[in-house]
């Protein structure tokens, strides 16, 4: 009990508000913002230092996943899933996957004000830091960085998104706050704030780009309203996604308590 007294205590914040987490990504100081209100609304900001002021973005809104990109004052905006079923499904790599493991150290630093593990990380024959947390809100920002990803890779890729899915319901250590190597990634904040719904919506005047000839274009949503579902040709079984992501239940205290008990706290 005494364990799970904080985490309890932060319950009421981390299902009042939207959960906003910013990472720094790279080493040229770009910016990955995901802002998390629900499973069925995800967005994910992609800031680049040498284009402050360009707009790009990956959506998940009305069950569809969008890529928007806004420059030069021009509004563009890509199906991801209609561009993915008109994909063919990419073959199996040749090469045999390359061993993981996580191991801890029983080390703790403190990261954006949050207490983390550190783990040595081991990715084939290389090792690299991570450092997690298992904070509510960190957990949360996890389970949407992890349905993107199934959304992205599931139909292109289902070896990998089995792997991710497999790893997600096995791996006990946390939301991630650091992890070093060629593809260093730190949290510099999490916030908890109300976003309008307006965040979780395609812009005014987005431009809806053609799909392959094999694709028959979508008309283009209607402005700042929820994006319309668009009918997607039916996908042969090979090419569908391999591993669906379980429901979450629709209140967000069920989500946490749910996710709690399965990591053990």
């Amino acid at each position: 009990m005494p364990r799970l007294l904080p985490l309890l205590l932060l319950l009421p914040q981390a299902v009042l508000a939207d959960i906003i987490a910013t990472y720094r990504t790279g080493n040229e100081g770009n910016l990955s913002i995901i802002s998390y209100k629900n499973d069925g609304m995800i967005r994910e900001d992609t800031v680049l230092a040498a284009f402050p002021n360009a707009v790009s973005y990956t959506l998940l809104a009305d069950g569809r996943l969008y890529s928007v990109s806004q420059m030069f004052g021009q509004t563009q905006v890509i199906d991801l899933d209609a561009l993915a079923a008109s994909t063919p499904a990419a073959a199996p790599p040749d090469a045999a996957t390359p061993e993981t493991s996580l191991t801890p150290t029983g080390r703790e630093v403190v990261i954006a004000g949050m207490v983390g593990q550190v783990h040595d990380y081991r990715f084939g024959n290389q090792t690299h830091e991570m450092v997690t947390s298992t904070d509510p809100r960190l957990l949360l920002v996890a389970r949407a960085q992890h349905l993107l990803l199934q959304r992205r890779v599931a139909r292109s890729h289902p070896e990998i998104a089995a792997r991710a899915q497999q790893r997600f319901e096995e791996d006990k250590t946390g939301g991630l706050l650091r992890t070093s190597g060629p593809f260093p990634m730190e949290l510099v904040s999490l916030e908890e704030k109300s976003l309008p719904f307006s965040h979780y919506t395609l812009p005014r005047g987005a431009t809806l780009m053609p799909l392959p000839a094999a694709m028959p274009a979508a008309a283009a949503p209607a402005a700042d309203k929820p994006a319309a579902t668009p009918a997607t040709p039916a996908v042969p079984a090979a090419q569908a996604p391999a591993v669906p992501v379980p429901a979450a239940p629709a209140d967000p205290r069920q989500l946490i308590e749910q996710m709690q008990k399965s990591w053990g706290l």
